[in-house]
């Protein structure tokens, strides 16, 4: 392994203390901002750890870490982001509004998948992007979104895929498959 490969484990050890609070308080959380990260901190730690035990640890290994770890930064950024401006450091609500944090998140990676796939048009496009500033309406003032919305998200997310032929399977999902072959229970 290339030392600017070795490096990104060097970053995820100081990401991790950096953000212990934030994490161990999701970790801990009854909320679904949770299912979010459910399998994918525990794929990458198990990834992390098993870096120093295996001396197959290859490739594969390392894209899957990397990739989980992107995420895990990019996601626990948007939700101290949220934390911070919208609900003021109050920890109870965030976890109050955890089901449009994770609607929101949901919608950001069919936003993410559709700008990856050139069989999507621009019309279902602009539908997830207004799909998205609907949700963010109610984040910014630290409150859940209602039942018609999440319903909406559902139907319009249905319908995009259906137009592109395309199955969507999420990040948590794919992460969830992962830590099932590496056999780990959380």
């Amino acid at each position: 392994m290339k030392i600017e490969d070795e490096l990104i484990y060097q970053h995820y050890a100081n990401w991790r203390l950096e953000h212990s609070e934030l994490i161990d308080f999701v970790e801990k959380s009854d909320s679904s901002i949770k299912h979010t990260f459910e399998y994918v901190l525990p794929v990458v730690e198990y990834l992390y750890n098993d870096l120093i035990d295996n001396k197959e640890y290859g490739q594969e290994e390392h894209g899957i870490f990397e990739f989980g770890f992107n995420y895990l930064v990019y996601m626990y950024g948007e939700v101290d982001y949220i934390l911070k401006e919208f609900c003021k450091n109050d920890y109870k609500k965030l976890e109050s509004i955890g089901k449009t944090i994770n609607l929101m998140f949901h919608v950001l990676e069919f936003e993410q998948r559709i700008l990856e796939n050139d069989q999507y048009n621009e019309e279902d496009l602009e539908k997830i992007i207004d799909l998205e500033k609907e949700i963010q309406y109610y984040i910014e003032k630290c409150e859940n979104a209602p039942l018609e919305l999440f319903n909406k998200v559902d139907k319009v997310s249905l319908e995009v895929f259906q137009n592109a032929k395309e199955d969507f399977e999420s990040i948590a999902s794919i992460y969830a498959e992962i830590a099932i072959n590496l056999d780990i229970n959380e």
